[in-house]
């Protein structure tokens, strides 16, 4: 193999030149070659956790059955890192986890609140009415997602007066909440309503990491666990980067009457 920014020179020849130096001492040495070699090779490694659709059915109990059958959680998580003759170190990770909520009414109740009305003339057809006393169906979810990545290119030289490449990073952490409803005020006009929002939080979830040099400016995530507690304790306020809610009605009349 040569050496990528020496292509005449093969890395034999040069681990031999640094053996026989005696200004260095062998652990001096080590590292030089250990440093080198790496510069000739692209190295790379991933790993992953994947749990989708996570749920407990055919509880017996019927508050369980209610709850926790109604339930469906996913988590996954992904990390690489590697090197290249160009790169000294790069990692990346991601995680994504969400946890989802529905309930469906099969048989709701209706009742015909204009009863009282049959014997009343004219009047007497709104006893007719049904109207629905709760939900057909309801739905929440909450879903989160964060990544890191850091890259840092290599030296163009081991000279002390070298240029040192800043640390480049990447971060974000975003969460999202949806609600929806359906609701059928009478058999023939159902209703629903759905909201989504959007938050960042990616700027609220770093610290300084109190390097100094060309790595002044890097920073390090916060354990997502301690920003999770922060928003619950309301020591941090995400900031909503967008909302929509929509609403619906239809009229479906008997046709078979």
């Amino acid at each position: 193999e040569f050496l990528p920014t020496q292509g005449d020179i093969r890395f034999r020849e040069f681990e031999s030149a640094v053996q026989a130096r005696e200004d260095l001492n062998d652990s001096e040495k080590d590292a030089l070659i250990q440093d080198r070699l790496e510069s000739t090779q692209t190295v790379s490694e991933s790993f992953s956790i994947n749990l989708p659709n996570i749920s407990k059915k055919n509880s017996t109990s019927p508050l369980m059955q209610y709850t926790v059958d109604n339930i469906t959680m996913s988590y996954n998580y992904n990390t690489a890192s590697g090197s290249s003759p160009d790169i000294t170190k790069r990692e990346n990770w991601a995680t994504n986890a969400s946890i989802a909520y529905g309930l469906s009414f099969r048989n709701v109740k209706l009742v015909r609140p204009f009863r009282f009305m049959e014997e009343v003339p004219v009047a007497g057809a709104l006893s007719e009415i049904r109207l629905g006393v709760m939900p057909s169906s309801v739905n929440m979810s909450l879903s989160g997602s964060r990544s890191y990545g850091e890259t840092r290119r290599r030296q163009l030289s081991n000279a002390a007066d070298a240029i040192q490449f800043a640390l480049q990073q990447t971060h974000t952490f975003n969460y999202n909440t949806s609600f929806g409803l359906n609701y059928n005020l009478t058999p023939g006009i159902p209703l629903s309503y759905s909201s989504n929002s959007a938050y960042d939080i990616g700027q609220q979830a770093l610290r300084s990491a109190n390097l100094t040099g060309a790595d002044s400016l890097a920073y390090e995530p916060i354990p997502t666990f301690d920003v999770i507690k922060d928003m619950v304790s309301d020591t941090l306020s995400p900031r909503r980067n967008s909302f929509s809610e929509s609403y619906s009605a239809a009229w479906l009349p008997p046709i078979n009457r």
